[in-house]
């Protein structure tokens, strides 16, 4: 496992975007979230997930759809790649 970095924003999307600044991941890797907070957290804490894209070098997507879920307010852990 690697460095935890903290995350600063999750979208509400068919595939999230989150928002990790310097991230440094490539399409492919995984990672493992821990500490969000509320309904978001309760879904995607704890689970590895699998990045889809790279928006540039703070934002990457996941294979998961927080469209139906509440906004992101905010994150005591971070997330890890695996």
């Amino acid at each position: 496992l690697e460095e935890e970095l903290a995350i600063a924003g999750i979208t509400n999307e068919a595939q999230a975007r989150v928002t990790v600044e310097f991230h440094g991941y490539e399409v492919g890797d995984e990672w493992f979230p821990t500490g969000i907070a509320g309904a978001l957290g309760n879904f995607l804490n704890g689970r590895t997930w699998l990045i889809t894209a790279i928006v540039d070098a703070n934002n990457f997507r996941i294979n998961a759809d927080t469209s139906a879920l509440a906004a992101f307010t905010s994150a005591t852990g971070g997330i890890t790649r695996v």
